[in-house]
């Protein structure tokens, strides 16, 4: 009838294909506990650890490489796990938040379950690492295994309540406002937390008219948490 197609879809080269409803090709929980207890040991025990390769399997079917992977209840840490053996299998960065408050276990070495679930992932990485150096490929760059731990508590800074009685006092009392027991680390991740800048980011130690000096990302930012620093002193460090 002479018609005219104004708009024509070709099928791709590689059709998209759905995931399958029903996995059968991943581990299930029996297979889960001998993957946890050969990278963990015989001596340490968890009930009902997950299989890291059906972790895997959601994590590819359901982030990009670069995406940020976050499990509120990490348990033996298998999604960490995971993350690091897909970023080793498809060259992906992702990065993963585990929390997990610690709880205790029987184990003496290990004794709260956070404590069990970075062990895992530090041998897992090294595990990954150690595959790369026996593969055909190890010059290639080495994937990023490493991560951070924090533990929750109290701030490092005391807050400013001051006494309406004795305001001198009050000024004189906030004079140290550091918590004496705390780490410079300890203060600048705090910092890092309250100015929002990312967890990870580089810190590199300089030392700069003798005072210690933290220069973050790449020198973004720089900070002094020297007890004292002079007149004399301030001006180079700025």
């Amino acid at each position: 009838y002479g018609w005219v197609p104004y708009y024509i879809e070709v099928a791709p080269d590689e059709p998209m294909v759905p995931w399958p409803t029903l996995w059968t090709d991943v581990d299930q929980n029996r297979q889960a506990k001998a993957r946890f207890t050969e990278l963990m040991g015989a001596g340490v025990e968890f009930d009902n650890p997950k299989p890291p390769n059906l972790v895997r399997q959601m994590l590819l079917m359901g982030t990009e490489p670069g995406d940020l992977v976050v499990d509120f209840f990490a348990g033996s840490g298998v999604t960490g796990e995971a993350v690091i053996g897909l970023n080793a299998q498809d060259g992906g960065n992702r990065r993963f938040i585990l929390v997990q408050i610690p709880e205790n276990t029987s184990n003496a070495q290990l004794p709260t379950i956070s404590a069990m679930c970075r062990e895992r992932v530090r041998r897992a990485g090294k595990e990954v690492l150690q595959q790369r150096s026996e593969a055909e490929d190890a010059e290639s760059d080495a994937p990023d295994v490493g991560f951070r731990a924090f533990r929750l508590d109290e701030s490092n800074i005391t807050s400013w309540a001051p006494t309406r009685d004795d305001l001198a006092k009050s000024l004189f009392d906030h004079l140290e406002h550091i918590d004496k027991s705390r780490s410079d680390e300890d203060v600048l991740y705090e910092l890092l937390l309250k100015l929002g800048l990312d967890m990870c980011v580089s810190i590199l130690p300089q030392t700069i008219a003798g005072k210690t000096v933290h220069a973050i990302g790449g020198g973004v930012l720089m900070t002094c948490l020297d007890k004292a620093i002079t007149a004399a002193e301030a001006e180079p460090l700025a």
